[in-house]
Parts: C-alpha cells; sequence; structure tokens
C-alpha cells in the first residue's frame, strides 16, 4: 500500500510492518488535473492541435507534425522555449518516444527524444 507518493519518491507499508521508500534521480510520477498520479509515458501522441505530446510527462512539450512553425516548444511555469527551423519541416517519423524529421537538410535527420544506437548521427 502506497502511504506517500511524490513525482520522485513513494513511501509503501509493509505488510510485515514498518516502511519501504523507493526513490528515483528523475520523475517516475506525474500529478494529473483530478490530483491523481500517473506513471511517466514518455511515448508521442497526437495532441487536438495536430502536433504529438508526450502521453504523461513532467515537462509540457510539443513537437511539430511538420510544415510551417514552432519545431518543438516547452513550457514551464509560464514561459516558453521554442525551438524553431527557418525552413519547411517534412513529417516526422514518431516511434515511441521519438519523433525524427527525415533530410530537413540534404544528408541531415533532426531527432528528438532520447539518442538510441539506431539513430547515432542524428542530432538530439
Amino acid at each position: 500500500m502506497s502511504l506517500r507518493a511524490g513525482t520522485v519518491t513513494q513511501v509503501f507499508a509493509k505488510p510485515s510492518g514498518g516502511f519501504v521508500a523507493e526513490s528515483a534521480a528523475v520523475p517516475q510520477r506525474v500529478r494529473q488535473g483530478d490530483g491523481s498520479w500517473a506513471d511517466v509515458d514518455l511515448t508521442l501522441r497526437r495532441d487536438g492541435a495536430g502536433g504529438f505530446r508526450p502521453a504523461v510527462s513532467p515537462a509540457d512539450v510539443r513537437f511539430s507534425a511538420g510544415g510551417h512553425g514552432p519545431a518543438t516548444t516547452l513550457t514551464s511555469g509560464g514561459k516558453s522555449l521554442t525551438l524553431a527551423w527557418p525552413g519547411e519541416l517534412p513529417a516526422p517519423v514518431v516511434s515511441g518516444d521519438a519523433a525524427t524529421y527525415p533530410e530537413v537538410l540534404p544528408g541531415w535527420t533532426w531527432c528528438s527524444g532520447p539518442p538510441t544506437p539506431a539513430s547515432p548521427m542524428c542530432s538530439r
């Protein structure tokens, strides 16, 4: 039974008595609008505005579906950081937690998401 949850720590009551705490270096859970907690899930999903957002993320981040406009926007504490692209972005190839924009320049692919052995040449 979880007695206390936070973004990086949970405290559980052991059936035999006593407590055990689990801690992590990065957020594992996110408080939802209704006050409940959800496990972090960075799988990209279409949002209502035509872009992509992580399913459950501690950060408010949005990735472009291609075209003109912001490539990526991160919003926190009422402030935003936007990465723009000077031309038209191709539609991304979305797989799990990564959006890959192929051939943004000749021979150059832009990737968002964690680095993987499969895409070592991507600029992330």
